[in-house]
């Protein structure tokens, strides 16, 4: 039976006429028009291209052109200012499609009103002598409207942020039966499955609640720590800083902003060119709109970027106000991972310049780092929170609120020699507390050596020797096996407890 199916449609050809007259050649189709077929929106929208409804003083304007109806595919959207004209609305549409010899669903058929916050109950619609209740929830092509919340997209963002947390899920669970799951790899697999779920509706939902905020950022951000091996307490920017991904709200303004410039160098008349014109004078006019809407996203950012959009007339200056998204983006992962006001864990992330394939340097502070090909994984998670600073040394855990309290920065010292603070560089190249650190340290330079015996004659400050290792190809794997070795040997004895005097009250924390 499934042979002989696919044979007739491998055989059937179609043909679109419009009045009489043939419009377009015989066309093939593998799956069939009607069974999900690519081109079987298209043909669709042609199909119910010739409804005409009639004017009404109650139609919605845009930039001077009545809307009364949308449609796109088998989806089909009624308009208007006047709930009670809508009935009349309905019965032309049910006529139309009756000559057409379409067929409404009417228990998939709903009524919505925006703006109306109190008055007496509505009666319902009806369509073919049923009612149409009236809803306060309408989706219409995947994107979710609320009429109950101060944003109408709200629930939309809540919803995609759900969405894209079972994708996630459902790629971080691949480990379990693949193994780990390289940076590289789950970059990848962030953008074509968890990114477009995030970022769905941003052209038109640009400004975001709280909720939706923390909501979508928290996707990104946890994604990206099981990936990295970060724990839960790490910081959001060395999630960025790593792996140079976007956070999702600058990505967000991006895709608006690039939506605009289409709709800048639109001139066919469309109905989205027109309600961008309509946006367009609203901003002019200093009222609540589309470009108002991006213009408070744009200044939320840190460093926020103030734009006037009555001087964003062509592609260009669009092109520049993309480049200040990312700039700012850069500013803000600079600021808080190496600027003066950074913790002291990311010492380490300071001054790093990343040297591409093809020998040029790159001093961005957000980018892919390319220690994050090393292909042992638990050597690889170890380096990546040995440099932004997210172990377990008691430099970084000493920092931890137990109780309301936490430990002065100069009394987290060293469990092995109780010498010095207890941190990467330290534990690294100064610890004398242990013969096996010795050791380790011992064979970790005969390694280098035989590939650069230049790295410790180049400065004689530790930490800028790990950055050096960090960022050359082939020395990255063994700093990565002895970071992890390094760490496994402090993880076997117990960390320093100071005495009651060192430790200080959250709440006195600069």
């Amino acid at each position: 039976m499934l042979d002989w199916m696919r044979m007739i449609y491998r055989r059937m050809r179609y043909l679109v006429t419009s009045g009489g007259t043939r419009a377009t050649r015989l066309l093939a189709s593998n799956v069939g028009v009607l069974a999900g077929d690519s081109f079987s929106p298209a043909l669709f929208n042609f199909y119910v291209g010739d409804i005409l409804l009639a004017d009404r003083e109650d139609d919605v304007l845009l930039d001077g052109v009545r809307v009364k109806n949308l449609e796109q595919a088998d989806d089909g959207t009624l308009v208007s200012c006047d709930v009670g004209n809508l009935q009349r609305r309905l019965t032309e549409y049910e006529h139309w499609a009756g000559s057409k010899g379409l067929r409404i669903n009417v228990p998939k058929t709903h009524g919505i009103v925006f703006g109306r916050r109190c008055g007496p109950a509505l009666e319902p619609l009806k369509i073919y002598d049923r009612d149409v209740q009236w809803t306060d929830e309408a989706t219409s092509l995947g994107i979710l409207f609320c009429t109950t919340r101060g944003d109408v997209l709200d629930k939309h963002h809540l919803s995609q942020a759900a969405k894209a947390a079972r994708a996630a899920g459902a790629i971080l669970s691949l480990q379990r039966h693949l193994g780990d799951l390289a940076p590289k790899a789950a970059i990848q697999l962030y953008q074509a499955r968890i990114e477009p779920l995030l970022s769905y509706g941003c052209e038109v939902g640009v400004a975001l609640t709280a909720d939706a905020v923390d909501a979508l950022t928290k996707v990104q951000i946890n994604f990206f720590r099981r990936i990295l091996g970060y724990t839960k307490r790490s910081m959001r920017a060395i999630v960025f800083s790593e792996t140079g991904v976007l956070p999702i709200l600058h990505r967000r303004l991006i895709l608006a902003l690039r939506f605009y410039k289409r709709m800048l160098m639109d001139l066919s008349g469309s109905l989205a060119s027109r309600a961008f014109c309509d946006a367009r004078a609203l901003y002019v006019d200093g009222q609540k709109g589309w470009i108002g809407d991006i213009v408070v996203g744009l200044t939320r950012l840190a460093p926020p970027v103030l734009v006037d959009f009555r001087r964003v007339v062509t592609g260009d200056h669009v092109d520049a106000l993309m480049t200040r998204v990312e700039d700012s983006f850069q500013a803000q992962v600079r600021r808080d991972t190496s600027g003066t006001t950074a913790p002291r864990r990311t010492a380490l992330m300071r001054e790093r310049v990343e040297v591409d394939k093809r020998g040029c340097t790159r001093p961005d502070a957000a980018q892919y780092r390319s220690y994050l090909d090393i292909a042992m994984p638990h050597h690889r998670k170890a380096l990546t929170r040995l440099i932004t600073g997210d172990h377990e040394l008691l430099g970084v855990r000493g920092a931890w609120a137990i109780r309301g309290k936490y430990i002065a920065y100069e009394w987290r010292l060293c469990r092995l020699c109780a010498a010095s603070v207890e941190d990467a560089v330290h534990a690294l190249f100064t610890c004398i507390g242990r013969p096996q650190l010795a050791a380790l340290r011992h064979a970790f330079w005969d390694d280098i050596g035989a590939a650069d015996d230049t790295i410790r004659a180049t400065s004689p400050d530790p930490a800028a020797w790990i950055r050096v290792l960090a960022a050359n190809p082939g020395t990255q794997a063994r700093l990565g096996k002895f970071a992890f070795d390094v760490l496994h040997l402090f993880s076997l004895h117990r960390a320093y407890i100071p005495p009651q005097h060192a430790w200080r009250m959250s709440s006195e924390r600069s």
